[in-house]
């Protein structure tokens, strides 16, 4: 296929995520949509919101928002029929305005393949995640089963509709393709970072936010910022805290984000009181202080689901952009950690591997200081200008 952009191209994005709310899935979308400008894509970009976003596009948004409240079962679905319907009548008044409709999940593809058909659109999938793999790994019983049997179906139809797919890690183009989808029509773009938000301070703001923060300047810091879902596995820090605090008397535990583990990592955190921080889920800007005031970043996983399809979070780069080493789970995705030098790799469950790691990068900062350097690079090389300029030349494939 060819990769050039040549003409300017009017997008239909379709994405079914409420962008008020700041996580990793509207994020990628504001910043894709926002960068796809400067290379000739004209977005417009359609979501739920449930209000509006302070987020400034440079991209034509439509609201799909409606004053019934989701109060009960009845009027849950009610807004879910009000919702679809009037989806509907905005695809078929918008397609013939646009010359490709950019789809971000197999909902938003089938909704929109009535008026891709009727006008001759070709649309264009993105695939962040495999639910049926999603729910193999956190279900039970014969509904999980059902459930995974009727993802898998609707999966394997949306792919076989697009025109091309973008899948965000190279195991979920794998998948794909053992599915019966042909490799040529995937295309594997990353996550990216926004270098210019994501940049290491100087020392004397993070002496100041750390103060600020509640912390001590000697504090050493170790951090997470992610989706607290059910494959996260940072109860292993947890597990070593008493270790770890036997060697650092000031060493603290910074958790950023919301999920279903919420709770569990609530109870834990409340056995370190004075050592262990629980903050929920923040805006980047805050994100940004918090990366920075820490020594270590750390993204672990349970390797179950990430053996099939692989990881591409946000938060990885966001860490490297600050210059910061990562300590992570050994698996498909995180390669270029150890390969590119800017962190360690650690087995699944592995405390011992994992305080080893810990205790080297909280004793030498002269390695944290070369490992930050290359992270910074390798981020500049991962920017979301560059996912979009991946992106647009996809699109204007399809044309």
């Amino acid at each position: 296929m060819k990769l050039g952009m040549k003409k300017s191209v009017k997008l239909l994005y379709l994405a079914l995520l409420d962008i008020s709310k700041e996580i990793g899935g509207t994020i990628h979308i504001k910043e894709v949509v926002t960068n796809l400008s400067s290379f000739g894509v004209d977005t417009t970009l359609i979501t739920p919101s449930s209000k509006r976003t302070a987020f400034s596009f440079t991209a034509r948004h439509i609201r799909l928002s409606g004053n019934l409240r989701k109060k009960s079962k009845f009027f849950t679905s009610l807004f879910f029929i009000f919702g679809m319907t009037k989806l509907l009548f905005i695809l078929l008044f918008e397609a013939p305005k646009h010359d490709i409709i950019y789809t971000r999940n197999h909902f938003a593809l089938t909704s929109a393949l009535i008026p891709a058909w009727i006008f001759g659109k070709k649309i264009v999938y993105e695939v962040n995640g495999i639910p049926s793999e999603e729910i193999k790994l956190t279900g039970r019983g014969i509904l999980s089963h059902l459930l995974v049997f009727g993802f898998r179906f609707i999966e394997k139809f949306a792919a076989r509709k697009a025109c091309h797919i973008i899948a965000v890690t190279e195991g979920i183009k794998q998948k794909l393709i053992s599915r019966g989808i042909e490799g040529e029509k995937i295309t594997v773009i990353r996550n990216g970072v926004n270098t210019s938000l994501f940049k290491p301070f100087g020392e004397k703001r993070i002496l100041e936010l750390k103060k600020s923060y509640g912390f001590k300047e000697t504090d050493r810091i170790i951090t997470f910022v992610g989706n607290l879902a059910p494959w996260t596995n940072i109860e292993m820090v947890f597990d070593i805290m008493p270790e770890l605090l036997l060697r650092f008397h000031n060493l603290r535990f910074v958790i950023v984000g919301d999920g279903e583990k919420f709770k569990a990592y609530k109870s834990y955190a409340s056995v370190f009181p004075n050592n262990a921080f629980l903050l929920g889920q923040l805006p980047q800007k805050k994100v940004v202080e918090i990366v920075n005031i820490s020594n270590v970043c750390t993204a672990l996983v349970e390797n179950r689901k990430m053996e099939t399809i692989g990881l591409s979070p946000l938060k990885l780069f966001e860490y490297l952009a600050c210059k910061k080493p990562t300590v992570a789970t050994r698996v498909k995705g995180y390669e270029f950690i150890e390969k590119e030098g800017v962190g360690y790799l650690v087995g699944f469950g592995d405390k011992e591997e994992l305080k080893e790691k810990l205790i080297s990068l909280l004793t030498r900062p002269d390695l944290c200081k070369k490992m930050g350097e290359r992270g910074r690079k390798l981020a500049e090389k991962n920017s979301w200008k560059r996912v979009s300029e991946n992106v647009s030349k996809v699109i204007q494939s399809c044309l």
